[in-house]
């Protein structure tokens, strides 16, 4: 949390409180719509929140200049991009989450060891019931609808395929440059 600049514990407790509830929200809404409409509707909700989020961020214009820029500095983009999500991520994956970030001239690769929130979104799954929903199994939910396609999304901008591992309680992501 002092990664945040938040120090004191009612902060800190106000902040894990916001967190749990937003998952909570998120969960309760796929719940919804996989109970009383289809599993299509849970991913294309999951889709459109992905998209509103990096669309706040990209806006048209950063995306000219970065097509632009990647025409000349593809792995200065990537360590920016990386460097970018994870400031801006630490909300949901603190730093001390983090076991390695490496960027090479032909691969960017990111080992998280203990994603908080992946542990958030399952225990928010167990807590409405909804362990068995096929969204759910395997406890890698918000990596698969939520966390991954983010990801991918911001490094679509830059046109690097992403691959992304999931492990027990985190996963290795990796972002290999297509040799030219």
């Amino acid at each position: 949390m002092s990664e945040l600049g938040i120090k004191e514990k009612p902060d800190k407790d106000k902040f894990d409180t916001a967190i749990d509830s937003l998952t909570n929200e998120n969960v309760f809404i796929m719940k919804y719509l996989y109970e009383n409409f289809s599993m299509e509707d849970v991913e294309k909700y999951t889709s459109w929140d992905v998209n509103l989020s990096v669309e706040r961020r990209i806006g048209p214009l950063k995306n000219v200049l970065i097509q632009m820029l990647n025409k000349l500095a593809r792995k200065a983009l990537l360590n920016t991009f990386i460097k970018t999500l994870i400031d801006e991520g630490q909300f949901l994956i603190p730093l001390k989450c983090y076991e390695s970030v490496q960027i090479t001239d032909d691969y960017g690769k990111i080992t998280i060891i203990k994603c908080t929130a992946k542990r958030k979104f399952n225990k928010a799954v167990k807590k409405l019931g909804c362990k068995d929903y096929p969204w759910a199994s395997e406890g890698v939910g918000y990596c698969k609808y939520w966390c991954s396609p983010l990801f991918k999304k911001f490094l679509a901008y830059i046109k690097v395929p992403l691959e992304i591992e999931f492990t027990n309680k985190g996963c290795i992501i990796t972002a290999s440059f297509e040799k030219k």
